[in-house]
């Protein structure tokens, strides 16, 4: 469990560290990402383990269950979290590019406003 949370934690760092190189900071988005997946088969193990060792024989279905669950529950609201934080980009007929707030305005913005609004989206992930 402690090369899971390794694992994690330096994938989660690289995506995180600000770099001022395009290339390099798309290529260690990629990278950090192999890194931290590669936590999860150990963390997805661990429901079963955790019930064969804590609970007794007629609790254990329902034990694996709920902690198999947790994740599911987790994923989606990371989904439903990310896009509360990181508002959609919409095209402008006027404009390149422009910043819409769900509210149907559209707000001229640049796309280095929802870079970092994307690199706080991952910062938050990595602080849980």
């Amino acid at each position: 469990m402690l090369w899971s949370a390794g694992f994690l934690f330096v994938g989660k760092a690289l995506q995180c560290l600000p770099y001022f190189n395009k290339e390099l900071d798309s290529a260690l988005m990629y990278v950090g990402q192999v890194i931290a997946s590669l936590s999860l088969p150990i963390a997805f193990g661990a429901p079963t383990l955790v019930s064969a060792t804590w609970f007794p024989l007629e609790e254990r279905n329902t034990a694996t269950a709920i902690g198999t669950l947790s994740f599911s529950i987790g994923m989606a609201l990371g989904f439903l979290i990310g896009p509360v934080i990181v508002p959609e980009l919409v095209l402008d007929v006027h404009n390149e590019t422009s910043y819409s707030n769900n509210s149907g305005d559209a707000i001229l913005l640049p796309l280095k406003k929802m870079g970092a609004d994307l690199k706080y989206l991952m910062y938050l992930e990595v602080k849980k």
